[in-house]
């Protein structure tokens, strides 16, 4: 399979994936978007994400692997008052975070934006109050 497969009864040919492939790889051709370069792509989805019309697949992400946007996408005003409302926590609650908290919690945590979507990282969980205490304790 080539890096993409584009369903041409579904492609409207709008070029909106071609617009926001952050790789610059995709052009329009005269059956739709096409990959000059499939091994430029980085693997972000965004292409097959954005198709209005499920029209696109991708190798790397495939259409099935999508999770469609089950809410509203934020307006602006609503994403100011919810940035605006964000605070730090400094107080936290004796007990621990069960290991499905500490799972869920790293699984969101993957999907924040990195650097041409490299991905390159790492997350150690501590559990030990003592070490925690001893690492607050040197950065402070």
């Amino acid at each position: 399979m080539d890096l993409l497969t584009v369903n041409q009864d579904k492609c409207l040919r709008c070029g909106i994936c071609v617009e926001c492939c952050p790789s610059c790889i995709l052009s329009m051709g005269e059956n739709g978007p096409e990959c000059n370069f499939d091994r430029g792509c980085m693997s972000c989805g965004q292409c097959v994400a954005i198709c209005p019309v499920g029209a696109l697949d991708n190798k790397y992400t495939p259409l099935e692997k999508q999770r469609p946007v089950t809410m509203p996408v934020l307006d602006s005003a609503t994403a100011y008052e919810f940035l605006r409302m964000r605070r730090s926590v400094r107080n936290f609650k004796p007990q621990p975070p069960t290991d499905e908290e500490i799972t869920r919690l790293l699984d969101i945590a993957r999907y924040a934006p990195t650097a041409g979507n490299s991905q390159g990282m790492y997350y150690i969980v501590i559990r030990d109050a003592e070490k925690i205490k001893a690492i607050a304790d040197a950065v402070a």
